[in-house]
């Protein structure tokens, strides 16, 4: 498993855990969140923490973020000017998303609030914050606010 294609599903498999038994799967409310990281420890992480909120959180494969609600983009440990990846994504998806990284000053972080992610999420918040952020951004967010298709 190379550390750019792994996914949430992956990273529950190999920690034991049959993704698709949670019982967020079935939930109805609940908000589809997939995750984007190049760290197979982050990506655990947050599965493990929004597998504590089942009734709210909803986890997706990355093979499945057309149906994402909300995505989970960790930037990348060096700065770049341009994300290729991020910038279809924000093209292509009615998601809402948002920019995951550990300070919200870091200039990959303000990169991405550059190129039009509704908002950053620190990854150092708890469990219960990180999924009331979630929630709250995604409820505020206007759906009707898109960025041009073209361009990068």
């Amino acid at each position: 498993m190379s550390r750019l294609s792994c996914d949430v599903v992956d990273i529950l498999e190999v920690v034991g855990e049959s993704w698709r038994s949670l019982p967020c799967i079935d939930a109805v409310s609940s908000v589809r969140v997939a995750v984007k990281d190049e760290h197979e420890l982050v990506l655990a992480g947050v599965a493990r923490l929004l597998s504590q909120f089942p009734h709210r959180m909803q986890l997706i494969g990355w093979d499945e973020v057309g149906a994402a609600q909300v995505v989970l983009y960790g930037v990348q440990e060096e700065v770049r000017s341009h994300d290729a990846l991020l910038h279809s994504l924000l093209r292509s998806s009615t998601a809402t998303i948002l920019v995951f990284g550990w300070r919200p000053d870091a200039p990959q972080v303000l990169l991405a609030l550059a190129c039009g992610v509704t908002a950053s999420c620190p990854r150092n918040l708890p469990a219960a914050q990180l999924v009331e952020r979630i929630e709250h951004l995604h409820g505020t967010r206007d759906p009707d606010v898109l960025l041009p298709a073209g361009g990068e």
